[in-house]
């Protein structure tokens, strides 16, 4: 069986006639209307249009996405932070030189308090009990929030433990 080479312009011309906007010169950032009447840019897909979330009747829903996503207090970095202080490295993980990632789930409460934490991906239990001490010692959070209305939401957050 033979090989079918095609040369570099034939094959551009090939794909020129296959292909509706190729002929025509547009940079990367026009928009162009498609079949499905949708903008699209060129290089980048359609954005899936955004679900709106509403309140649930239940007071007590626990929503896995808010609207503005509970916050701890000074942002992201100050998290890290207070994590790094309160953390110890348990002795015995160190002596058996465990290391790992160990994901906690716990609920922001409409107050801010946090309950009912969990280790969702666990490592050892010594690693898994000193990260779900260091949630239980939080301060409070910003509560999530849907339509400007505080409510109960999930939060998920992954706990390195590395020995250096």
């Amino acid at each position: 069986m033979k090989k079918l080479i095609v040369p570099m312009r034939a094959a551009t011309l090939i794909l020129l006639l296959l292909c509706p906007f190729a002929g025509s010169a547009q940079t990367k950032n026009q928009q162009v209307k498609t079949p499905t009447t949708r903008t699209v840019r060129h290089g980048k897909r359609p954005a899936a249009p955004a679900k709106k979330l509403t309140l649930d009747a239940d007071p007590e829903h626990i929503y896995e996405r808010c609207e503005e996503n509970p916050q701890f207090p000074g942002g992201e970095a100050e998290l890290f932070g207070w994590l790094g202080r309160t953390m110890h490295y348990p002795e015995a993980a160190q002596k058996a030189k465990e290391e790992g990632r160990v994901i906690v789930r716990f609920i922001v409460e409409k107050d801010g308090s946090i309950s009912a934490p969990e280790v969702v991906k666990q490592v050892s239990p010594a690693l898994d009990a000193e990260a779900l001490r260091c949630i239980k010692a939080m301060p409070q959070w910003k509560p999530g929030k849907i339509q400007g209305q505080a409510v109960r939401s999930y939060f998920v957050l992954p706990i390195m433990f590395k020995m250096n």
